[in-house]
């Protein structure tokens, strides 16, 4: 009976210690990264490559997209601007070649569409 309270104690521990360590992260972690721990989910991580690429990602990040910021960039887009002014065939394809379901794609169809107002 011991040893079961003082797996409940370590229980609360460690509990206690990983909240510390997820406060201490909030302190130092860029923003990006802040809303992952508060959300306690793990979104793909990304390198903007330029100021062009941080746009493009902040602004997939915003539409619920951020897990697709790095294949958009591996399949050649850069920037918002090239994506809004592509068809939507090729909104298709490149939707499809990073991994976006159907329903996704046609989420980013329709920001595109009020990003181009």
């Amino acid at each position: 009976n011991d040893n079961s309270n003082n797996d409940n104690n370590n229980t609360k521990k460690s509990h206690h210690s990983s909240v510390s360590e997820v406060n201490e992260l909030k302190k130092i972690l860029p923003q990006e990264e802040k809303l992952e721990v508060q959300n306690n989910k793990k979104i793909e991580s990304f390198t903007p490559k330029n100021e062009l690429t941080e746009e493009l990602s902040d602004w997939l990040i915003k539409i619920q997209l951020g897990k697709f910021v790095d294949s958009m960039i591996d399949l050649g887009c850069e920037s918002i601007e090239f994506l809004a002014a592509v068809d939507d065939e090729l909104v298709d394809e490149l939707g499809a070649q990073a991994g976006m379901k159907l329903f996704q794609v046609k989420h980013l169809k329709r920001k595109l569409f009020e990003f181009r107002k």
